[in-house]
């Protein structure tokens, strides 16, 4: 019997092989999207954006105060502000930068990195005037009589204050709860403040760093690093997460131009030591 040798030069029909190339291309499709890992993009929901917002607060003080933040009442027409922000975790407490209230010192945030701090000797007992969400216009004329609070409570080293209101009728528009961990690298994140004096201004961005000691003295410095675009007139606002809980305060800025987005907060972990300790810190 004769058996006809292969031909080597007889072509695959094209038809067959596009099938062929067609569900290489999709099993390897799918092998690709069961390897990659699985990130769920959540949102801030208008809810929590809206907590966020009517939690805070701007900070204002009379035209003649020059930047000491000791205050007495005035006529609402010579208030300016925001200076600066602020916000409340429960219905007697609010949050802030303590560098808000008198800036001549100049304090190492951590070493190489320089922000200012009150001159006087203790902020404990400083007096404070605030408005709260819609009670004051763009760019800063007050619209309603300023609210009365006190410092009490103050951390030198970490730039933190506790205000408390002084009229005991005073109630909180919200308040933001205290994240229990801090956000994972890459993770959304929300800030409100005052940028240059526009109030109530909402920014969003990312986690980039999660600084807990600086490298060069072992010094524990606790600090989330944020890319939003922090100005003078932030400092002192939250920064939360996806869920509204509060895992920073901003504090500062390093660089100037297109390096100014490297901001610094201090991290939930310090606000929630100071209240527990329940003693002012000098």
């Amino acid at each position: 019997m004769k058996i006809d040798a292969p031909n080597k030069n007889k072509k695959m029909p094209t038809g067959l092989l596009l099938v062929g190339l067609g569900a290489i291309f999709i099993c390897i499709t799918s092998c690709v999207q069961h390897m990659r890992p699985s990130v769920a993009r959540v949102e801030l929901s208008q809810e929590n954006t809206q907590r966020q917002l009517r939690a805070t607060v701007g900070f204002v003080r009379p035209a003649t105060a020059g930047t000491r933040g000791l205050m007495t009442p005035v006529p609402e027409s010579n208030w300016e502000g925001p200076f600066c922000a602020g916000f409340f975790i429960d219905d007697r407490h609010l949050v802030s930068a303590a560098h808000c209230f008198q800036r001549n010192i100049m304090v190492e945030l951590i070493p190489g990195f320089i922000v200012t701090v009150p001159t006087v000797p203790d902020l404990v007992g400083e007096q404070v005037f605030f408005v709260q969400h819609r009670e004051i216009r763009w760019m800063g004329q007050v619209t309603s009589d300023p609210n009365p609070g006190r410092i009490t409570m103050w951390d030198r080293d970490n730039d933190i204050v506790i205000i408390e209101p002084t009229e005991s009728d005073f109630h909180p528009l919200a308040f933001l709860p205290l994240a229990a961990e801090l956000p994972p690298i890459g993770s959304e994140v929300y800030h409100v403040g005052h940028p240059l004096g526009v109030g109530w201004t909402f920014l969003n961005g990312i986690v980039s760093n999660l600084i807990r000691e600086d490298q060069r003295d072992r010094r524990l410095v606790n600090l989330v690093q944020v890319n939003i675009a922090l100005a003078p007139g932030s400092s002192g606002g939250s920064i939360i997460n996806s869920r509204g809980e509060v895992v920073g305060l901003a504090n500062a800025i390093v660089g100037q131009g297109t390096t100014a987005h490297i901001g610094l907060c201090r991290s939930v972990n310090v606000i929630r030591r100071l209240l527990e300790s329940r003693t002012p810190t000098n």
